[in-house]
């Protein structure tokens, strides 16, 4: 993380706090979710790194969510979660297919105090089909409810929204 040239993408892929409430900083302006897709599927067929991650049995049922957010006409991030709804109470459990609130915002409103640990940052192509294809920050996290993970994340930010150029001259094995 220390790689990227940028402070405020320092601070952002570092940050154990609320994206939304750090995107809305950044944009100056309020952030909406939007394309929200969402789907059940049975552990087993989840991507494997997703079922290791969160401990997830075979016989249990994930979320897997794809949400994009923007802030007037920009994108600023796509975001992808596979989460186990069972850990989480009933309230809090719909959060995770709510279209019309990011989830940290909807968990919060619902009481589910969640914790984030980061797991990893660092580039990618930028994924979605807005924008430029140039290299795009990222990061992924654990969301924790207690002592239980709730969901792993992979948040991946707009190039033109959170700059991904690392420090130093650009060598392509970087990325």
């Amino acid at each position: 993380m220390n790689r990227f040239a940028s402070p405020v993408t320092r601070m952002l892929l570092t940050s154990d706090g609320l994206t939304t409430t750090m995107l809305t900083a950044l944009a100056g302006e309020e952030v909406s979710v939007r394309e929200v897709r969402c789907r059940r599927i049975p552990a087993r067929e989840a991507p494997h790194r997703a079922i290791a991650s969160l401990g997830a049995a075979d016989g249990e049922t994930l979320v897997l969510r794809r949400s994009v957010f923007t802030a007037g006409r920009r994108t600023l991030a796509v975001n992808r979660l596979a989460a186990r709804e069972s850990v989480l109470p009933p309230r809090a459990a719909a959060c995770l297919t709510d279209a019309e609130t990011p989830i940290g915002a909807a968990l919060k409103n619902s009481g589910a105090l969640c914790t984030r640990t980061v797991l990893t940052a660092g580039r990618v192509p930028w994924p979605h089909a807005e924008g430029p294809r140039a290299p795009a920050a990222f990061r992924s996290y654990l969301l924790w409810y207690g002592r239980e993970p709730v969901a792993a994340v992979r948040e991946v930010f707009s190039p033109e929204a959170v700059p991904a150029m690392l420090r130093g001259p650009y060598l392509p094995w970087q990325g």
